[in-house]
Order: C-alpha cells, then sequence, then structure tokens
C-alpha cells in the first residue's frame, strides 16, 4: 500500500473526490493566452490573470506610473475597492479611455 506521509494514496485520492465534488465556483488564474480561456468556456468557471501578469497589465496600462505602483499596492495587500477607485478615477480623467 502506497502513502502519502501516514496516509494511504488511496484514502488522499477519496479525499480529493469529495473535495472536488463540492466545488461550487472554479477560478483560473493565467496569463489571458487563448487556450485558457476556451478552457474557461467549456468549464463553465471565470478567468483572471494571474499576480504577475496582472501587475504586468497595470504597468502597461497606466501611463502615470506612480499611480500604476499605488494601484499593485492596494490590489495586493487586497484593498481591492481601493485599487478600483483608483483606476475609476484615471478613466474618468481620460473620459472613459485606457490609456494605452
Amino acid at each position: 500500500m502506497d502513502t502519502v506521509g501516514h496516509i494511504s494514496t488511496n484514502l488522499v485520492e477519496k479525499i480529493i473526490d469529495l473535495a472536488v465534488d463540492e466545488i461550487q465556483t472554479k477560478i483560473v488564474n493565467g496569463d489571458g493566452a487563448g487556450w485558457i480561456k476556451e478552457i474557461v468556456k467549456e468549464d463553465n468557471s471565470y478567468f483572471q490573470l494571474d499576480i504577475f501578469h496582472r501587475n504586468q497589465a497595470v504597468i502597461k496600462n497606466v501611463e502615470d506610473k506612480s499611480k500604476a505602483k499605488k494601484i499593485i499596492k492596494k490590489l495586493s495587500i487586497g484593498k481591492i475597492d481601493e485599487g478600483l477607485e483608483i483606476i475609476t478615477e484615471l478613466m474618468i480623467e481620460n473620459n472613459g479611455m485606457v490609456v494605452q
């Protein structure tokens, strides 16, 4: 009998099967590649950029680099609403246009 630590592999597989059956919402992190988005469509899950690519997108799309850093900081420490508020202010300043 195979074991993981002191637990049998069979028991671990049963626990994983139970846990997977309980999943109500699936979130797929990635870089935004088409194949990832296709999996999300087929699997009825949600896509979000992984942290690296999220930060990269902020830096690329926010012209004011000091504000870009503030947005990244807010998102990184879980102050999502505050980060989105900065983004909203930037969009208003730019007449709704995303600066690239």
